[in-house]
């Protein structure tokens, strides 16, 4: 509802007094008070100029920069305050049709690090609750963060930064309502979180929660170099009742092989596992998942969430080159494209094959925005003469290691990025792929035969320092 005080005759509607409720989270127009007509027009050629806005809780909303005035504003008008505004004379106020969002929800956040000023954490083989901090949240809402090391460990004890080391078992026991939106900051390396039958992990961090109001749990994955900087709960102030609802999960028939889901139907929010099977001498071409209504459905290693509606799964197959072709160009940006190469989503540590199977990435995963890593090795079969060019990372500590089924054999060494130090305690000179010095090259100048790329650490990194991540790879053929 709308409520308007009456204004002074030559004031503005309501003037100081003038007070609007809104009991939805947007405006758009208002209704005419009952005593505009007396002074001479009509609510449609008139302004509303925003100054202040609250949600309902009484928190202020940020205005500033909006164009909830888009035909003027108080200050392009040269007013200071409302009482100085006066609607009579020449100037009609145009009308105002912007939208204001009004805060409807409220955040809970735990910061782990001591740099976010946390306490000091030293948990394991033992439970903690944590308190967390909120500006806005409503008194009934539940601020414990339960965090069991029982068969893990949580610790920030001999840290300085934002992080807490978060071994694999840890399990967060995560208050929730109804579209709670829940993120977890700053997971570092290869740090992976399970909830809800979903893997959480750098790059693609946020889960959001359907069900009932009460607590989720999330167990942090057995993974070396485990961190994590806070949980994050954004919250609906008035969620939506869950209502557990059935909604259909149809697979299109597909020639030249078939599709499985874990489930023919799901709620809203379930994990629905999907499987292509190629027939003999096929290839998955595409796997898809779209929601009734056209959206398309986001595909995970092979995992997608299911929405409010029924959804249908595509998949399209085609034949498997079996014959290698004389000249090959097979290009991995893993970087640049999220992880995804020859259309397979590089998701966690395993095998992929890739160009007609003539590339196997073994133990190999999209780790996040630097590349791909893992300990390998990449299996190519070659036709002949190629080149071999790497992208490099600013965290590289690595040595490239090509051998081949004839006995060919060569390295490159000590590929030491900019943002790492070497065994002397010296920076190294890569940095990451795209700028100068970001890549590294080779060629194999021999008949064709199967090549083995393996990663070893530099010989002169720093002791225990061994990593990589590759954010590109191309082998490609050379006259």
């Amino acid at each position: 509802s709308n409520k308007f005080d009456a204004g002074g005759w030559g004031r503005n509607w309501g003037g100081n007094k003038c007070q609007v409720v809104f009991d939805g989270v947007k405006l758009d127009g208002v209704d005419a008070p009952g005593a505009w007509s007396k002074m001479g027009g009509e609510l449609s050629g008139s302004i509303l100029f925003v100054n202040d806005v609250t949600d309902k809780n009484g928190n202020a909303i940020d205005v500033s920069g909006k164009t909830f005035n888009p035909n003027g504003t108080m200050a392009s008008k040269n007013y200071t305050i409302m009482s100085d505004m006066d609607y009579l004379g020449d100037w009609v106020p145009p009308h105002y049709d912007g939208d204001i969002l009004v805060s409807d929800d409220y955040t809970i956040t735990w910061n782990f690090g001591k740099s976010d000023s946390a306490p000091d954490y030293a948990v394991q083989g033992s439970t903690v609750d944590i308190e967390g901090t909120s500006a806005n949240a409503p008194a009934s809402a539940n601020m414990i963060l339960g965090v069991d090391a029982t068969n893990g460990k949580f610790s920030n004890v001999n840290r300085t930064d934002n992080l807490a080391q978060v071994n694999g078992g840890t399990v967060f026991t995560i208050p929730v309502v109804n579209g709670s939106v829940i993120t977890f900051g700053d997971l570092y390396g290869d740090t992976t979180v399970q909830i809800g039958g979903t893997l959480i992990k750098s790059g693609n961090n946020t889960y959001t929660y359907y069900g009932q109001s009460g607590t989720v749990t999330a167990t942090v994955a057995d993974v070396k170099n485990s961190y994590m900087a806070y949980i994050k709960v954004l919250s609906p102030t008035n969620p939506k009742p869950f209502e557990s609802v059935n909604h259909k999960i149809n697979i299109e028939n597909a020639e030249n092989g078939k599709v499985e889901a874990s489930a023919t139907e799901a709620v809203l929010g379930t994990s629905v596992t999907v499987t292509a099977i190629p027939n003999e001498g096929y290839k998955l071409v595409s796997l898809q998942v779209a929601a009734a209504s056209g959206t398309a459905i986001t595909l995970t290693d092979g995992v997608f969430r299911m929405p409010d509606e029924d959804v249908t799964v595509t998949a399209v197959f085609a034949v498997k080159v079996t014959e290698q072709p004389s000249s090959i160009d097979y290009e991995m940006a893993f970087s640049d494209n999220s992880g995804t190469v020859d259309g397979v989503a590089i998701g966690t540590s395993g095998e992929y094959k890739l160009f007609d199977d003539f590339v196997t990435l073994q133990n190999f995963k999209y780790d996040n925005n630097h590349g791909a890593a893992g300990s390998g090795p990449i299996v190519v079969k070659v036709p002949g003469k190629v080149k071999i060019t790497f992208g490099t990372c600013a965290y590289d500590d690595v040595k490239f290691v090509i051998t081949g089924e004839n006995g060919f054999s060569t390295e490159i060494d000590n590929v030491i990025g900019n943002g790492q130090s070497d065994a002397s305690g010296n920076k190294g000179t890569y940095q990451c792929y795209g700028s100068s010095n970001g890549s590294v090259e080779t060629t194999y100048e021999g008949e064709a035969t199967t090549l083995t790329i393996s990663f070893a650490q530099a010989t002169n990194g720093a002791a225990g320092n061994a990593r990589f991540w590759l954010p590109y790879l191309r082998i490609q053929s050379i006259n």
